[in-house]
């Protein structure tokens, strides 16, 4: 485990060595007979090869994929930015969506609600059904997708026709309203690492190197709890002659079609409640005017508990105590919340916490009327000590503020020593000190004797 606080790098983008694709490689050998003597001979020897980077196309690995927030399910997430977290901290940046659009991602989150936008149905689909002009291709006419966007576009290495894709097929005007600009899209990823202080000498630290892809449409609370919320993690390659310009109008790209189909990676599905139906609005809007967690106006009397209805009306409990002699005892215990409204004490005013050196000296004991002893603030006592001891970095602060103090000490005592041996100023300047010391030394009266 690390012993400082980790920090936290933050990349606009994570460009991989070489993008997912095929490359052709060839290596030219040219061999020449640079003599007039000899053969003479002028010749070039090729070796050429087709390579692959694979990468994640038209599915998700699931070991690619972090998180998502908000998760699945019902929460207080409004306003909030829906995101995912992919382990692969390279892979917004592995394709493009149109050529020379490097450091642009090609990954966006498109947020759908039950109210304004509804989500579209999932599809099961093939890679052949997002190009009308690949073989066996069943897209719909009027429904636009990769192909119609770059006619180049065809499987990979390692791609087929058949191989499956899920899919949906997305309204021209909700696409227009929904998808990112091409322009905002560098905004909308990055990539971030943490950076632990003894990553380089601890195995267990993991530097946590990931990519966030963040959608563009704020999360919006429903009194109702009836509006649902669909995001899906898209893949939108090759696709910039249909994102939605900076005046938002119809990109001449689309004005044939009523749809786009895109490739959906992830999907999830979540409900933001109104903040008052949360545990913590509930809290705020209860009233506590009766009941057992009904506030008193003020404190009772009696700051002490002389009955055991005192006691337990002012919040405290009776709970085994263990002495540290061994002893077995019961003794009143509170928490730091009291049901009823107190004012916070000054620094040495009465009644303020007394500084302690130890948890034995905050226990008190009440002979006259209950008879057991109040371990509140002894326990608290301990409970902050061990907080800060389990604190590496706050214990080996104070294990040094420590010895700094012995040392200080050490030496203070060894100067007002020697300074009184040399019957002189505790206050002269160190020099001073050594010269009336070395004198004292080469005395001839004191010649090879120590000074007392």
């Amino acid at each position: 485990m690390s012993t400082s606080d980790p920090s936290v790098q933050f990349y606009a983008f994570d460009i991989p060595a070489l993008q997912a694709g095929s490359y052709d490689l060839a290596v030219t050998h040219h061999a020449k007979n640079l003599s007039p003597q000899g053969h003479q001979f002028d010749e070039a020897y090729v070796f050429a090869r087709k390579i692959a980077v694979r990468g994640d196309r038209f599915a998700l690995d699931p070991a690619h994929l972090g998180a998502v927030f908000p998760p699945s399910g019902r929460g207080e997430f409004g306003q909030c930015l829906p995101h995912v977290t992919l382990l692969r901290p390279t892979l917004p940046w592995e394709r493009e969506i149109a050529q020379d659009t490097l450091g642009t991602p090609w990954l966006a989150v498109l947020l759908f609600d039950s109210q304004t936008h509804p989500a579209p149905k999932i599809q099961a689909a093939t890679v052949a059904d997002l190009s009308r002009t690949l073989t066996g291709s069943k897209l719909p006419a009027t429904t636009a997708s990769y192909g119609d966007a770059e006619p180049s576009f065809a499987p990979e290495y390692g791609e087929s026709l058949s191989d499956p894709v899920r899919v949906i097929d997305v309204d021209r005007a909700a696409f227009a309203q929904l998808a990112p600009r091409a322009a905002d899209l560098p905004w909308l990823a990055h990539a971030r690492q943490l950076i632990e202080a003894n990553a380089a000498t601890d195995p267990l630290d993991d530097p946590g190197h990931v990519a966030l892809v963040v959608g563009n449409r704020l999360v919006e609370s429903d009194p109702t709890g009836q509006r649902t919320y669909t995001a899906h993690l898209v893949s939108l390659e090759g696709l910039r002659a249909f994102l939605p310009s900076a005046d938002d109008a119809l990109r001449p790209a689309l004005a044939q079609y009523t749809a786009v189909r895109l490739v959906t990676l992830t999907a999830w599905t979540f409900v933001s409640v109104d903040p008052a139906e949360t545990f913590a609005g509930y809290f705020d809007a209860a009233g506590f005017t009766s009941g057992p967690l009904t506030l008193a106006a003020a404190a009772p009397a009696q700051p002490s508990p002389t009955t055991a209805g005192d006691a337990f009306a002012q919040g405290y409990v009776a709970v085994d105590h263990h002495t540290r002699l061994g002893e077995r005892t019961a003794s009143w215990y509170r928490g730091p919340f009291v049901p009823y409204a107190v004012a916070e004490p000054q620094p040495g005013a009465s009644g303020a916490p007394e500084a302690a050196s130890n948890p034995d000296a905050l226990l008190r004991y009440d002979d006259a009327d209950t008879g057991m002893f109040d371990a509140s603030y002894a326990a608290a006592w301990q409970l902050g000590r061990l907080l800060a001891l389990r604190d590496t970095a706050y214990s080996q602060a104070l294990y040094g503020w420590k010895r700094q103090a012995a040392d200080a000490a050490a030496i203070s005592a060894l100067h007002a020593a020697a300074t009184a041996s040399l019957e002189i100023d505790p206050h002269a300047d160190p020099q001073e000190i050594i010269a009336s010391l070395i004198a004292q030394l080469y005395d001839p009266a004191t010649l090879g004797a120590h000074p007392q």
